[in-house]
């Protein structure tokens, strides 16, 4: 057996850590290291800029359409004949968000919130229900629902 004593005489001193580099690199490795990742960055942007020209800026764009804004390439219809499409027998279903009208007929089975809950917003706004439950309010939400646009609301809705 060795005593304690004679195990913690023979043990190395251990270094302060003040005296040692940080992560192992020298003031000129570091500012090489640095060198190098602004250099990377200016490439990585001239090609961006050079391949996409001004699609890469972040800069937002007047064209793009938002879910529930009027779109004059589409379709008018009345709150009536809205009201009126609540299943697939009486033509479609179809629900409006803001200024847009859209056909949900195929997505109505396929609701992650299950059909009963979709069906509550057949003929009328979605509005009201989406306010209830957040996630509808993401962009991924929106641009599914854009896929089912079929048209707008004539008049405004109260």
């Amino acid at each position: 057996r060795v005593p304690l004593r004679s195990l913690a005489a023979s043990a190395a001193p251990q270094p302060d850590p003040s005296d040692l580099p940080r992560a192992g690199l020298s003031w000129r490795s570091t500012a090489a290291l640095s060198a190098g990742v602004v250099a990377s960055a200016s490439v990585v942007s001239y090609f961006l800029i050079t391949r996409f020209g001004d699609d890469v800026r972040c800069e937002p764009q007047e064209d793009v359409i938002r879910p529930g804004q009027f779109r004059s390439d589409l379709k008018t219809f009345s709150l009536d004949a809205i009201a009126q499409h609540t299943s697939k027998e009486s033509g479609g279903i179809w629900v409006r968000f803001g200024q847009g009208v859209y056909d949900i007929t195929e997505f109505v089975e396929g609701h992650p919130g299950g059909k009963e809950r979709i069906m509550l917003a057949a003929g009328g706004d979605i509005k009201p229900f989406w306010d209830m439950y957040g996630q509808h309010h993401e962009p991924v939400v929106y641009e599914l629902l854009e896929e089912y646009r079929i048209g707008n609301v004539t008049e405004k809705p109260e």
